[in-house]
């Protein structure tokens, strides 16, 4: 059976129906999971991407990055900056701009969070049958891409399809 096949019956299986309640229930996990490090979703991918591109970014660029409202951005960044996880460094050719630095404290409230979703994401795909694996990995990789969630160097913002990505590897 070709993977094209498998595919079509695992559509008429599970359909789409499925496959849309099954991302809404994984997001709420995530988001459960991220509550019990004291993290909200957005600041989550706000050290990821902090992380990831480990030069400091203006506040604009994140809010554009994350697809954010730069009051909800510069929010986030405020309280990721009270709990010693981010700061705000000056530009150097403009004192006044100030961009945003991940710190020691980030990386390891990104690292416990990661660590804390890990058995969340193996328990997830577990309550799925095997073959159905592939097929939502793939699924939310091409809704992903097709919406321009997937950034440069394969890197993406959002867990759900950091997940699919490495489902599909």
């Amino acid at each position: 059976m070709t993977t094209d096949t498998a595919d079509r019956q695992l559509d008429r299986r599970f359909g789409h129906r499925a496959y849309l309640f099954s991302v809404s229930y994984f997001q709420r996990l995530v988001e459960h999971t991220l509550q019990a490090v004291g993290l909200t979703p957005t600041q989550f991918r706000l050290l990821l991407f902090s992380d990831c591109y480990q030069d400091p970014q203006s506040l604009s660029k994140l809010s554009d990055s994350l697809e954010l409202g730069l009051s909800t951005v510069s929010d986030a960044v405020g309280e990721l900056v009270k709990r010693g996880a981010l700061e705000r460094v000056e530009r150097s050719s403009d004192h006044r701009a100030r961009l945003v630095a991940i710190l020691p404290g980030g990386r390891l409230l990104l690292s416990r969070a990661v660590h804390q979703l890990r058995p969340a994401m193996d328990c997830f795909w577990e309550s799925f049958p095997d073959a159905s694996h592939g097929y939502f990995a793939s699924k939310t990789l091409a809704v992903a891409r097709s919406h321009g969630l997937v950034r440069e160097g394969n890197f993406s913002l959002n867990p759900n399809i950091a997940l699919a990505e490495e489902i599909l590897r």
